[in-house]
C-alpha cells in the first residue's frame, strides 16, 4: 500500500497499474471524515474502514483528512503521517492493492473508466459527479442535508444504495466493519439483480 500526503504525490506508474483496465476493477473509496466534531468518533470509523476494506479483498482508493479541532473554523488538512491512525499492520497486509492519499480530485477519479463504485456521505455536488460520470453509490450520510439526499435518491430513485440508513434529524447509527465490507462487496458484485439495474439506472 502507498501512503501519500497529496493526490498529486502518486507516482504516474503506480497510479496507471492501480486504475489499469486490464487489471481488475477498481473500487474507489472517498472519506472525509474531516467534519466530524466528535475526534473519537471519527478515530472509530477509520478503524472500521480498514478493517472493511481490508476483509473485502477489493482495490481501493481512499481519500483521508484530519478530523476539524473542535470549536475551531479552519479549512479540512491532511495527516503529516497517516500511518499513525490507521490500524496497525494495515498497510502491510494491503499490500499495493490499495492508495491511501489526502486531498483528492474527486471529479477526475470518478471520470476514470476503471472506477466501478463510490462510497460517498452524499453532499450534492458529490452525487452530481458520480451519477454524471455512471458510478454507482454507496450512501452513507452524516450531516447538514446528506439524510435529506439519500432518501430521495435511495426510497424514490433508486438509484443509489443505503449502506445503513437512519433518516431522523440529529441521529446517524454507527457502521461497523462488516457493513462496509458488505456494501464494497454488493457495489462490484454484477451478479446481484437489484445492484444491476441501479447499475443500469446510473
Amino acid at each position: 500500500m502507498q501512503i501519500l500526503h497529496k493526490f498529486w504525490d502518486l507516482d504516474p506508474l503506480q497510479c496507471s497499474q492501480l486504475l489499469s483496465i486490464e487489471n481488475d476493477i477498481i473500487f474507489t473509496i472517498t472519506f472525509y471524515l474531516s467534519r466530524m466534531p466528535n475526534p473519537l468518533l471519527s478515530h472509530f470509523y477509520e478503524n472500521e474502514i480498514t478493517l472493511g476494506l481490508e476483509e473485502s479483498g477489493v482495490k481501493f482508493l481512499w481519500a483521508l483528512r484530519k478530523p476539524l479541532s473542535e470549536g475551531k473554523i479552519s479549512p479540512p488538512s491532511d495527516f503529516t503521517y497517516p500511518q499513525e491512525i490507521l490500524s496497525k499492520g494495515f498497510l502491510t497486509r494491503i499490500g499495493a492493492r490499495g492508495l491511501v492519499c489526502g486531498w483528492a480530485p474527486q471529479a477526475e477519479i470518478l471520470a476514470h473508466r476503471a472506477i466501478r463504485g463510490f462510497v460517498s456521505h452524499c453532499g450534492w455536488n458529490s452525487i452530481l459527479e458520480a451519477l454524471w460520470f455512471g458510478v454507482p453509490i454507496a450512501a452513507w450520510p452524516m450531516y447538514a442535508e446528506q439524510k435529506a439526499n439519500v432518501f430521495y435518491l435511495v426510497e424514490d430513485l433508486k438509484l443509489v444504495m443505503g449502506l445503513k440508513m437512519n433518516y431522523s434529524l440529529g441521529q446517524t447509527d454507527l457502521v461497523n466493519a462488516r457493513e462496509i465490507q458488505n456494501a464494497v462487496e454488493l457495489l462490484m458484485n454484477d451478479t446481484d439483480d437489484e445492484i444491476s439495474k441501479m447499475r443500469a439506472r446510473v
